[in-house]
């Protein structure tokens, strides 16, 4: 007996470690990150196009900035992506030994900040991102 759960495979990324799925209400589109390969991914419902980005470093999470812009959090920092061109400029540099620690989670709180944290087996540090340079507070999220 075939049982129909209403879900359907959308994009066999076959990825390594799939996190941080976000919905960009304004454009209509969901982004993700596979953390270990490491690749930023989006993929738009209504063409069903995909696409890939390799980045540089492990990448833990993103934020969606209002002008479509991202913020990612890759091992080695915060850095700006632009989905236009593909360009990646590096923000801030990360706040722990990048030997033993990666930013894993992350998002933007109430107030328009990006909330990230970083782990190491059974150690986790929180970050709270403020007055970046070109995003700054309101700037992130809805």
């Amino acid at each position: 007996m075939s049982v129909s759960t209403g879900v359907r495979l959308v994009d066999d990324a076959a990825a390594i470690n799939g996190e941080s799925p976000q919905w960009d209400d304004a454009r209509r589109r969901l982004w993700w990150v596979d953390m270990r390969r490491p690749a930023l991914h989006v993929y738009e419902p209504a063409s069903g196009h995909t696409e890939v980005w390799d980045m540089p470093a492990w990448i833990g999470c993103l934020a969606i900035l209002r002008d479509g812009r991202l913020a990612l959090a890759l091992r080695t920092g915060l850095a700006l992506f632009d989905p236009q061109d593909g360009s990646l400029a590096p923000l801030v540099t990360a706040p722990y030994d990048t030997r033993r620690f990666c930013f894993n989670d992350g998002r933007v709180d109430r107030d328009g900040h990006f909330v990230v944290g970083a782990e190491h087996h059974a150690h986790v540090l929180v970050e709270r991102f403020e007055d970046l340079p070109g995003f700054g507070g309101p700037a992130l999220g809805e």
